[in-house]
């Protein structure tokens, strides 16, 4: 709902739901301003801990060109 305010763990839970990927985008704005910039945060996370082979595409790992959807 419009106006409504969540505590942190509320959309945390709801990211065990099957269809929490929106959640999971929201997440993100809300951690980095934008899932772009979430992105690009966590590909620096994941370089900065050896994780050569790791990339983030997305916060949901539901979008279109996530490794685990290319062919």
């Amino acid at each position: 709902m419009p106006g409504q305010r969540l505590t942190q763990r509320t959309p945390l839970e709801l990211l065990l739901l099957p269809s929490g990927n929106n959640v999971a985008r929201l997440l993100a704005c809300w951690d980095a301003g934008s899932q772009q910039a979430f992105v690009a945060k966590m590909n620096r996370a994941a370089a900065g801990l050896g994780m050569r082979r790791t990339t983030y595409t997305g916060a949901s790992s539901v979008e279109p060109n996530h490794p685990q959807h290319r062919r």
